[in-house]
């Protein structure tokens, strides 16, 4: 778990300077800003199924020894499709809520939309 999310805090970090903002063509945007996009949200999917397992491992099971109820799998899924809506019209961002959702937002960035 603290692997993950050392490596999260690296991507969050990369994000922040690199994202759909500052790319100024599609060619940087496809060869860098979408794979940390990606790579975030399947970072972010990866660390809510791990606190699963680590709650299973401490005895948060169900009858059939599942991890968790489905009540806080509901919940996770929620938020982080709140995250993915959130990211996807404030920061124009497709390819982190893409990555969540596997669908596309309503708005492009817009230098996807010049001629």
């Amino acid at each position: 778990m603290l692997v993950i999310v050392v490596y999260l805090a690296f991507l969050l970090s990369i994000y922040v300077d690199m994202n759909t903002k500052s790319t100024s063509s599609f060619a940087e945007w496809a060869i860098y800003a979408s794979g940390i996009a990606c790579n975030i949200s399947w970072v972010l999917v990866a660390a809510a199924a791990n606190k699963f397992t680590l709650a299973g491992s401490y005895g948060w099971t169900d009858a059939y020894g599942v991890s968790g109820t489905p009540q806080a799998a509901v919940i996770v899924v929620g938020i982080l499709a709140a995250v993915a809506v959130m990211v996807a019209t404030l920061r124009c961002d497709f390819g982190l809520s893409l990555g969540f959702t596997g669908s596309k937002p309503c708005r492009m960035p817009a230098f996807l939309l010049r001629p």
